[in-house]
């Protein structure tokens, strides 16, 4: 009988363990229209109707077990799935969905994930108005190795760094120059 009750326990504690939520997007959510109006711009096409799964983590250590990200990181995406810190942990929500949103679908031209940050961030405008210290030779991080202040000068230098190229080569050059170019295939995740 004791057995039955330890097993019992342990299930409930298991089950409890994860309390996510799961939830379904597409950029045909009106909040996120000014966005995909963003990206279409910076594309020079139509955002995908695709839905994708969110899964929205009840607690930070959940988050954590579920996507395999540090905890320092409010969202992410791994295999087309959108992983969220709790609600609660977001200044605003509905960016950090369009953050997501827009690396899937910049998913598809295989970019430097330097790059393709920046170019999400282009898309996000999070980063206007902030100064930080700039990262040298950011084609050469790896951004899994770094700790919440670096990634954070990184993704400020990727921000820099994809707005000087848009505005030298537009969006159709930088994508044909990261497929003709070693120096933007660096590092890709």
């Amino acid at each position: 009988m004791k057995r039955y009750f330890l097993l019992a326990a342990a299930l409930i504690t298991a089950l409890a363990a994860f309390s996510y939520k799961a939830m379904f997007i597409s950029w045909n959510l009106e909040e996120l229209s000014q966005y995909r109006e963003r990206l279409e711009e910076l594309t020079e096409q139509q955002a995908t109707e695709t839905t994708y799964t969110v899964i929205v983590a009840d607690s930070v250590s959940e988050f954590c077990n579920l996507s395999g990200f540090p905890y320092w990181v409010l969202a992410g995406v791994r295999s087309n799935v959108i992983f969220l810190q709790p609600p609660t942990l977001h200044k605003d929500i509905i960016r950090t969905l369009a953050h997501e949103l827009t690396h899937l679908s910049l998913k598809q031209y295989k970019l430097p994930y330097w790059l393709e940050e920046g170019l999400v961030c282009i898309v996000t405008n999070e980063w206007q108005g902030i100064t930080l210290e700039r990262l040298k030779n950011i084609q050469e991080i790896d951004p899994s190795k770094l700790d919440y202040f670096q990634y954070q000068k990184y993704c400020y230098t990727a921000w820099i760094e994809a707005s000087l190229l848009y505005e030298e080569l537009g969006f159709e050059g930088i994508i044909e120059t990261a497929i003709n170019t070693e120096e933007l295939m660096l590092w890709r995740y």
